[in-house]
């Protein structure tokens, strides 16, 4: 019986879970990016979106984002109380995303509904450049674009010319910075609490990138050794500095609390499409790529660290309780398991052939005709 544990190891099942939580594997060196790969990629994707841009103006929403833009130009003043609604007018309204209305309406003014997609369109491409990037910097040609493939798909059923689709170019580079900054053992860096600000007033799903900041600073302090209180301490000033950096807004703290009541609407929520559940009943995209997840993960074998498990299963919880939520699943997915998938087939990237630029270039455009 004794020789059936290793040396050294805690024989408590608990104990061994805790001490392989602490003790984090190394991570993978990031690979040099061909930067024509990535412009081609958000190339296919700006040229996809436009050629279905009626598609995106489908949705009613762009008319009353881009009108709350228009009084907000005209009035230079951020709308506290209800405009619009007959049977709650005058009642306090939190406008969370008044910055991107206002920009929304500035592209209406320049371009009319044209310039709305084309804005639209350019966010959602530059978003799904830069997690394509981080991707391909990470893991083999083909399995960056087939990660890439699956955030596009996953998000393509809530690509409307809306504020939360110019706001995922923002939420992408937050990950990531978060995501290196973990790796690294380090607070991130001070450039990120302007983007936060930004984000803050152009949509309520900046409580998503503060949430993150928990999960990630623990994975810091795990993987900075001696130096864990140090860690600790450094993203908990950089939480409370990114919380400062949210309360900028023309309703002060109370930005804090606003995305909540979208979120506390209990059974009129199931009158929102997009706030309803999954359905399973039929057959669909969504089901497919998570049953093919999982498929991969127990055929493989990858093993994914504790806080970004968790984090995983969060993500998955939001996507199943509100459609609209397959968004994060989609954006913020790939790129937390990508450490995990180069690190358990640490050949596939030194190994696997390149594809030529060229090549990808002309598979861009006929994605684009096709579409």
């Amino acid at each position: 019986m004794q020789g059936k544990w290793r040396t050294g190891e805690p024989r408590s099942i608990t104990l061994r879970f805790l001490s392989a939580v602490s003790s984090l594997p190394s991570v993978p060196p990031l690979c040099a990016v061909d930067e024509r790969l990535v412009l081609c990629f958000g190339l296919a994707i700006d040229l996809t979106l436009l050629a279905t841009a009626s598609r995106m103006l489908q949705d009613q929403d762009p008319l009353w984002h881009i009108k709350l833009g228009e009084v907000i130009l005209a009035t230079h003043h951020v709308p506290d109380r209800d405009l619009f609604s007959y049977t709650m007018a005058g009642a306090p309204y939190y406008d969370m995303q008044w910055l991107s209305q206002v920009i929304m309406s500035l592209a209406y003014k320049l371009g009319g509904f044209g310039g709305v997609v084309a804005l639209t369109a350019l966010a959602a491409a530059l978003a799904f450049a830069l997690l394509y990037r981080e991707l391909l910097r990470r893991l083999s040609d083909p399995t960056a674009l087939a990660l890439a493939g699956i955030a596009v798909v996953l998000c393509m059923s809530h690509m409307s010319a809306r504020p939360h689709v110019l706001v995922s170019p923002i939420m992408v580079a937050w990950t990531i910075w978060l995501i290196r900054s973990a790796e690294a053992g380090q607070a991130p860096p001070l450039v990120l609490l302007p983007l936060m600000t930004l984000w803050a007033n152009m949509h309520g799903s900046f409580l998503f990138g503060l949430a993150l900041i928990l999960p990630f600073a623990i994975e810091a302090m795990l993987r900075a050794g001696n130096q864990r209180f140090l860690a600790a301490w450094c993203w908990l000033g950089f939480a409370a500095l990114a919380v400062a950096a949210a309360s900028l807004s023309p309703y002060g703290i109370g930005q804090l609390t606003a995305p909540l009541r979208v979120l506390d609407l209990g059974k009129a929520a199931n009158w929102i499409v997009e706030m309803r559940p999954q359905d399973f009943s039929e057959p669909n995209l969504f089901e497919l790529f998570v049953l093919f997840a999982l498929g991969c993960v127990f055929f493989s074998g990858i093993t994914i660290p504790a806080p970004r498990l968790v984090m995983l299963l969060l993500l998955l919880h939001l996507a199943l309780s509100h459609t609209r939520h397959a968004d994060f699943l989609g954006l913020v997915g790939p790129l937390i398991v990508a450490e995990s998938i180069a690190r358990r087939f640490p050949e596939t990237a030194s190994l696997a052939p390149r594809v030529p630029w060229l090549t990808q270039v002309v598979f861009a455009l006929c994605i684009a005709a096709l579409a």
